[in-house]
C-alpha cells in the first residue's frame, strides 16, 4: 500500500502509530544505542518528514542517525537526482521529492549522524528478493516459465533504477499478470529484502515496525507489539506518552530505569513471554513509581547533577593519550562509556579537533592497533571530525622493539642506520596508514603532523618524542631538531594565530625530555601550550622562556592503562577543551573514571585543595 493513495484520517493515524513506536523504542534502548532510518525514506516520505521535524530533540541529541553510503547530504542528493532521473516517470513521489528544493530542505536543515554502509543494501537485496521469488514462486505453484520471465526482467533493471515502483510497472509491461505481481507481494518482498541486508550487517530491526507504509517483521528483540503489550501491563504507557521529548531522554538516561528496561530487554532477547517478563520486572520494584519519582523532583537520584558546563561559542578539542587497549571488548566498552560521558554527561554532540598524545596500543602489533584503529573510527564518525582536524603522535610503545633488535649488530654493538629507523614500521602499516591514507616517515625530520585552520585561526603540531627511544636505549625521550627547524607551517603563520604543540613525554618529573633547549624555539615562535601524556596523570605546569614568552604544558592521563600501570589513586583520565578565540583562552575540563565498570565524572583536582575544581583555564 502506498501512504500516498490513504485518506488524511488513516495517514494521520499511521503516522501518530510510528511516532508512538519512536518513543517506545528510544525509550527501551540501552544508553549509547540509536535508531538508524534510511536517508531515502527520510527524504521520499511525507510522514517520516514530519516526524523528524517534529521530533528534533531525538537527532540533536543523538538518537536518530541515517544509513548511507554518501559521505554528505549533498553527495546523497547528487547522487539519486541522478540515479532516479528515470524513476521519475513511474512515481510522483520520487519527483516530488528530489525536484522540490522546498520539501528536501524541510529535514535536510537538521543534521543527523551517518552511519557508514558496510556494503551497498541494493545490490545485495537484489539477490535476496530473486531467491526468495523462486522460492514462493514454487509454494504458489506459478508456472516456472513465468518466474523465469519475472527474474529476468528483474535482472534487466539496473542498479540506478532497481526501485518497486520501477519493477511492477516493467512487469505489467511485459504482460505478467496483475494477480501473480500481487500473489508474489512484489513490494512487500522487496522491502523485506532490504531488512534482511540491515540485519545481515548487525543492524536491529524492530518488529512491527512501518516502512513506507508496509507491516514488517525482521529478527530483533524490538517486538513492539510485546513492548506496547509490556509498557501497558506495567501502567507506565499512558505516563510516557504525556512526557515531552525533553522528559523522556531524561528517564531513558536515568541509571535506576535503566535497570528496570534491563530485564525487559533481557526477557525480549530470551524471548519470555509478556507475563513473565512483567513478572520479572515488578519484583525488581515499581517502575512508574520510580518514573514519576525522577519527574517530579526534576532531577536523577543516585547520580551526579547534569549542568551544562560547555559553552556553545567554544570550540571543543578532545584530548586523550595512553590507550593500552589490548582487547576488542574492551575497547567496546571504553568506547561506550567515553561517548556516554560526552553525549550525556557534558551534552556534547560534536568535536572540531582531537589529539592522541602518544601510546596508541600497549605493545605494537597488528591486533592491538586494529583495535585501536577501530576506536578511532568510531570516535571520528561519532563527533563529525574530519581528519585534517586530527593529530596523532606516537609514544615509546608505539616503538617496534622487535624490530630494534634486528637492527641490533650484537657483535659491533651498534645499529644498523638503515634498518633502525623502521622501528615505526608496524604503527604505519596497521594504525597510520589505514586511518590516514598515507605513510608515517620513517626520516626523523619528516616525523611532523600538522592541523592547520585557517578559518579558525589555529594551527596544531605534533612531534616525535620517541624518535631516538629503542629497545637499548629506553628513556631517550627527546624532540628532533630538524624536524622542530623543518616545520616552516608554525614558522610563516602570524601572531594572530593560536599555535598548540603535542608530543609524548612531558618536560618534568618521571620520564621528562631532558633537553628541552627546544621550548624556547617554541615559545620565540608563539605556541602558547603543549600536549602530552606518558605519565598516565593528569597535570598541568608551565615553561618560561622570559616574562613575555610563556608555554603550558597539559597532560591528559591515561584513557586505558590498568591499575597496576598507574600510580596509587589514580583513575583513568582524559581532558576536554573549549577554545575561546576571542579570549585566546583554553579551559581544560579533566573527566575521571575510577572503577574499572564505572562511568566518567568530573576530576576536581585543581586549584584550591579545599574548594577543588574540575577544570582549569590558561592564556594562549
Amino acid at each position: 500500500m502506498n501512504l500516498g493513495d490513504k485518506s488524511p484520517e488513516i495517514s494521520k493515524k499511521i503516522e501518530q502509530k510510528i511516532e508512538e513506536e519512536l518513543r517506545n523504542l528510544i525509550f527501551l534502548m540501552p544508553l549509547g544505542e540509536r535508531i538508524v532510518i534510511s536517508p531515502t525514506f527520510r527524504f521520499e516520505s511525507p510522514i517520516c518528514r514530519r516526524i523528524i521535524a517534529h521530533n528534533r530533540e531525538f537527532i540533536e541529541n543523538g538518537y536518530l542517525a541515517q544509513y548511507m553510503r554518501e559521505n554528505t547530504e549533498i553527495e546523497f542528493r547528487e547522487k539519486k537526482a541522478e540515479r532516479y532521473a528515470q524513476a521519475m516517470q513511474y512515481c510522483d513521489e520520487y519527483r516530488i521529492a528530489y525536484c522540490d528544493n522546498t520539501i528536501y530542505q524541510q529535514v535536510n536543515g537538521i543534521w543527523m549522524y551517518r552511519i557508514p554502509k558496510k556494503e551497498s543494501v541494493g545490490l545485495s537485496s537484489r539477490k535476496m528478493f530473486t531467491i526468495e521469488l523462486q522460492r514462493v514462486g514454487a509454494n504458489l505453484e506459478i508456472p516456472q516459465t513465468t518466474i523465469d520471465e519475472i527474474i529476468s526482467v528483474i535482472q534487466d533493471i539496473s542498479d540506478e533504477v532497481f526501485l518497486w515502483e520501477v519493477v511492477e510497472h516493467e512487469l505489467l509491461e511485459r504482460g505478467i499478470p496483475w494477480k501473480v505481481i500481487r500473489d508474489l507481494r512484489i513490494r512487500e518482498r522487496m522491502n523485506q529484502s532490504y531488512l534482511d541486508v540491515f540485519n545481515s550487517q548487525d543492524m536491529q530491526i524492530p518488529f512491527h515496525s512501518i516502512v513506507n507504509g508496509n507491516s514488517t517483521s525482521g529478527h530483533s528483540i524490538y517486538d513492539m507489539w510485546k513492548i506496547d503489550c509490556i509498557f501497558r501491563t506495567l501502567g507506565i504507557n499512558t505516563f510516557l506518552s504525556l512526557q515531552s521529548n525533553s522528559s523522556l531522554l531524561k528517564l531513558h538516561e536515568s541509571i535506576e530505569i535503566q535497570e528496570f528496561l534491563q530485564i525487559i530487554r533481557n526477557g525480549l532477547s530470551r524471548e519470555k513471554n509478556i507475563q513473565t517478563i512483567c513478572e520479572d520486572v515488578q519484583k525488581a520494584g515499581n517502575i512508574l513509581e520510580m518514573a514519576l519519582k525522577i519527574t517530579s523532583y526534576g532531577g536523577i537520584s543516585n547520580m551526579e547533577i547534569k549542568r551544562d558546563i560547555l559553552r556553545e561559542d567554544t570550540l571543543k578539542l578532545l584530548h586523550i593519550s595512553d590507550l593500552h587497549l589490548t582487547n576488542l571488548v574492551d575497547m567496546k566498552r571504553h568506547f561506550q562509556r567515553l561517548k556516554i560521558d560526552l553525549h550525556h554527561q557534558l551534552s556534547l554532540r560534536r568535536l572540531d579537533y582531537l589529539i592522541v598524545s602518544g601510546d596508541i596500543c600497549h605493545l605494537p602489533c597488528e591486533e592491538q592497533y586494529t583495535i585501536a584503529l577501530q576506536f578511532f573510527r568510531d570516535i571520528i564518525a561519532e563527533f563529525g571530525l574530519s581528519l585534517d582536524k586530527v593529530i596523532f603522535v606516537v609514544g615509546n610503545h608505539d616503538c617496534d622493539w622487535e624490530l630494534s633488535k634486528k637492527a641490533y649488530d650484537e657483535t659491533t654493538k651498534t645499529f644498523r642506520e638503515g634498518d633502525w629507523i623502521r622501528r615505526f614500521e608496524t604503527y604505519n602499516k596497521y594504525f597510520y596508514f589505514p586511518l590516514f591514507g598515507r605513510n608515517f616517515s620513517m626520516e626523523l625530520s619528516q616525523q611532523i603532523e600538522r592541523c592547520q585552520d585557517d578559518i579558525n585561526k589555529l594551527y596544531i603540531v605534533g612531534f616525535n618524542s620517541s624518535n631516538k627511544i629503542d629497545h637499548i636505549n629506553r628513556k631517550a625521550s627527546s624532540i628532533n631538531e630538524d624536524a622542530l627547524l623543518g616545520d616552516n607551517v608554525g614558522e610563516k603563520l602570524g601572531d594572530d594565530y593560536i599555535k598548540l604543540a603535542v608530543w609524548h613525554h612531558p618536560i618534568s618529573g618521571n620520564g621528562a625530555i631532558e633537553d628541552k633547549t627546544f621550548m624556547d624555539t617554541l615559545a620565540i615562535l608563539g605556541y602558547g601550550a603543549c600536549f602530552h601524556g606518558h605519565i598516565h596523570e593528569a597535570t598541568k605546569e608551565h615553561y618560561d622562556f622570559d616574562d613575555s614568552h610563556t608555554i603550558k604544558m597539559i597532560g591528559a592521563g591515561t584513557l586505558g592503562a590498568p591499575q597496576k600501570g598507574r600510580g596509587d589513586g589514580i583513575p583513568l583520565q582524559y581532558n576536554l577543551i573549549e577554545i575561546d578565540l576571542p579570549q585566546r583562552e583554553l579551559t581544560i575540563h579533566t573527566r575521571k573514571r575510577e572503577k574499572a565498570d564505572g562511568a566518567w565524572v568530573a576530576d576536581a583536582r585543581w586549584g584550591d585543595k579545599n574548594k577543588p575544581k574540575a577544570y582549569y583555564s590558561v592564556k594562549v
